[in-house]
């Protein structure tokens, strides 16, 4: 229901049953740090949060390293990348994500690395060796292919990835209101 501040709250509320369960709060702070950055758009708040989550949570993860990323601290992203790949190996997203950052600041032959290790990890996924072809090839992968899960992290916009207008935008009609036909 988009209820997101209400989410936040009964994470917070959980806080209490961290002292009974191992490993409990540091969960829970990883959720609120990805509703943080991805719903609310709070960057600098989630921070805090996704720095506290653990390395299994690949997605708060792979979204500090976007923090990261964004803040032109490519050093630090590369070490929460590189460690969030230790931990799950086979998530074609945090692959794709990882080498898509690094081809983004310039650095080819490290995306074709990653890609190639993330092949290595994932044989059957064929989203990474398309990203793999269109890098050797010098061109942009498509990340559209991970969906909403690519844009949480918030790197690129769904108007970035397409040329021209996006795809979920209705066309310009020159003016004309257009008319809806009832099927």
């Amino acid at each position: 229901a988009q209820r997101f501040d209400k989410a936040i709250a009964v994470f917070e509320s959980m806080r209490p049953l961290g002292l009974w369960f191992p490993r409990l709060s540091a969960s829970m702070d990883g959720q609120i740090g990805v509703l943080k950055f991805a719903a609310q758009r709070d960057f600098e708040g989630a921070r805090p949060f996704l720095e506290k989550a653990p390395g299994k949570l690949w997605m708060a993860r792979g979204m500090l390293a976007a923090a990261h990323f964004k803040k032109h601290q490519y050093d630090q992203m590369e070490k929460v990348f590189e460690g969030a790949l230790k931990k799950n190996k086979k998530q074609g997203l945090l692959w794709a994500a990882y080498a898509f950052c690094q081809l983004k600041r310039g650095e080819k032959a490290k995306a074709v690395e990653i890609l190639n290790n993330g092949i290595a990890a994932l044989p059957d996924d064929a989203r990474l060796k398309a990203h793999l072809v269109s890098v050797e090839k010098g061109k942009k992968p498509k990340m559209t292919a991970y969906g909403a899960e690519w844009y949480s992290f918030h790197i690129e916009t769904p108007a970035m990835a397409t040329t021209g207008q996006p795809k979920f935008m209705p066309p310009q009609s020159g003016g004309k209101r257009m008319r809806m036909r009832r099927m």
